[in-house]
């Protein structure tokens, strides 16, 4: 047998006593920093990171991650959304950043992420400036100066965002028009981008569409006749001549007018030379979500464009909009009683469907569920209306057998002997891969949903909205996971399930009501064969709860 010699070269073994980190270096400027400072550039973030990093003989380089051009107020980023990808498939373990303002001007959002996230996860974060380094030394990252570095960087944004509003407010009240997309109608100056110039062929169906309002016709009927005579809804107009604008409520390519388009472009004042902004305001700087702006506080200044309409047409049109208001909900008033509005799609076509009072006496107080679609276009999709009553028979039938599922449940975890320390494992470690995987999967949402907003394939206004529901979805998740991992390592069973929690309560109860359904109803599908599927919150609690009662069964 050979002899292994006894020496090793020193040096080898000192390499061979480090860990070795999978290293991402994180790199970003903002539109507000540009390139003012040359410390702040990207060129020179990654030269201060790779000099740092070929100093570390533990910290291996997996790749950089670099934002150009995005807040710091927001991890919605799309370098960052892919360093999470990464982090959760265990390509990285740890993060380098120059400073903590280069990682986030968010206080809260920052220290949720170094002094939560990643330490859960087993991520190492460095902030070579702020000579933070959690592996290191980990008292770091809870001393003083981190959280106050973190307000100061916050509130540079703060001030940054009073900045850019004052200057926003002021182009508004010269009516400079700083929307991403001109209303249908009109296209942007090309020698002015703050000014407004005619479509003539998009203005022709403006014109139109005034002129049959005004002649009798109602604004279903209206948007049905477009659709008959091909003309292009203002969506996909918009993309046929080459803009990256993307309408929410676009089902495919081939999208239809709707009455509710013809609605707001009868109440639109642009159409009468006039510039209204401000109509909505972010509530804070910190978050995405915004408010409705009162008709009377808006800016509006008259006469910045050529109009389309006439001032007399135009009122016209408003006084019989008003009118025909007045009638609608004085005979019309809608029923607080109605337990399944909002819940209620279209299988095949996927909008939301929109309730019809029925007209029958014998049917009196009932109502019909029918699919809008159907009124811009009887080719697209079909009526297949479904009575209220009906439908909600067999929607309370089936949320019955989810509850009886939920007691048995809860009934199950009470007789078991909580001394099992592998069922606990293997039980909370399957919820929170569960968990996992669905918050990696609105992470892409989130990089993907940025990406659409950059290409100016979203508006602004859906681009918040979109987020601002995801990320409130990723913070419960990531308290969930946290909450999760602390029953683990304590060694507790994890009896709590939302699905359980939540469908138990209604036990006892003999009638479906409107709260029952909106707490338990993610949506109600009705297809044109008359099939209905529901679909429930908790859907994943739900196959957990079922695959651990079978466990148990055996």
């Amino acid at each position: 047998m050979a002899r292994t010699s006894r020496y090793i070269d020193s040096s080898l073994a000192t390499e061979h006593a480090y860990k070795i980190w999978k290293t991402a270096l994180y790199i970003r400027l903002s539109r507000e920093d540009g390139d003012k400072e040359e410390s702040e550039s990207i060129v020179s973030q990654r030269e201060m990171l790779m000099k740092y990093l070929s100093n570390k003989i533990d910290l291996s380089l997996y790749n950089l991650y670099i934002d150009d051009g995005y807040s710091g107020t927001t991890f919605d980023r799309p370098a960052f959304q892919r360093l999470l990808n990464d982090i959760g498939d265990k390509k990285v373990n740890c993060v380098v950043v120059k400073d903590l303002s280069r990682f986030g001007r968010n206080t809260t959002e920052t220290s949720r992420y170094i002094q939560i996230v990643f330490p859960m996860l087993n991520i190492r974060f460095i902030s070579i400036l702020d000579n933070v380094d959690s592996y290191e030394d980990p008292n770091s990252i809870n001393n003083l100066v981190v959280p106050f570095k973190n307000i100061m960087n916050e509130d540079y944004a703060r001030e940054n965002s009073k900045k850019v509003r004052t200057a926003s407010d002021t182009y508004r009240k010269k009516g400079k028009f700083i929307g991403s997309f001109a209303c249908y109608g009109y296209l942007k100056d090309p020698e002015d981008h703050h000014k407004l110039i005619v479509d003539n062929e998009a203005a022709d169906n403006v014109r139109l569409i005034f002129d049959l309002y005004v002649g009798g016709m109602t604004p279903t009927s209206i948007a049905r006749k477009l659709n008959e005579m091909g003309v292009l809804s203002p969506c996909v107009y918009k993309q046929s001549k080459g803009l990256k604008y993307h309408n929410p409520s676009q089902i495919n390519k081939n999208s239809l007018w709707a009455d509710t388009t013809v609605r707001t472009m009868l109440n639109n004042e642009a159409y009468i030379g006039s510039v209204v902004q401000g109509t909505k305001r972010k509530v804070s700087y910190k978050c995405n979500k915004f408010i409705t702006i009162p008709k009377e506080h808006r800016i509006t200044v008259q006469n910045m464009h050529e109009p389309i309409i006439s001032k007399e047409v135009f009122e016209q049109a408003q006084s019989i909009l008003q009118e025909r208001t007045k009638q609608y909900f004085g005979t019309n008033k809608r029923n607080e009683d109605r337990i399944l509005s909002g819940l209620v799609v279209c299988g095949d076509c996927n909008h939301n469907m929109r309730v019809s009072v029925a007209s029958s006496v014998n049917l009196k107080g009932k109502y019909y569920f029918y699919c809008p679609t159907y009124k811009q276009s009887s080719a697209v999709c079909s009526k297949h209306s479904t009575r209220n009553d009906i439908l909600e028979t067999i929607v309370f039938e089936v949320l019955k057998q989810y509850v009886l599922l939920a007691v048995d449940y809860d009934e199950v975890i009470k007789s078991l002997d909580k001394k099992k320390p592998t069922i606990i494992k293997d039980t909370n470690d399957m919820i929170k891969e569960k968990k996992i995987k669905e918050r990696q999967s609105l992470n892409r949402t989130l990089s993907m949903l940025y990406m659409q907003y950059k290409n100016e394939s979203i508006s602004h206004d859906q681009y918040l909205a979109d987020k601002t529901k995801i990320e409130d979805k990723v913070k419960q998740l990531d308290n969930e996971i946290i909450t999760i991992s602390q029953k683990t390592n304590n060694n507790v069973l994890n009896t709590h399930n939302n699905f359980v929690s939540t469908f138990k309560k209604y036990k006892n109860f003999t009638t479906l009501t409107r709260e029952m359904a909106v707490e338990l109803i993610k949506k109600i599908k009705v297809f044109e064969d008359k099939r209905i599927e529901v679909e429930l919150n908790f859907q994943d609690e739900f196959e957990l709860a079922v695959k651990y009662l079978e466990s148990e069964l055996r």
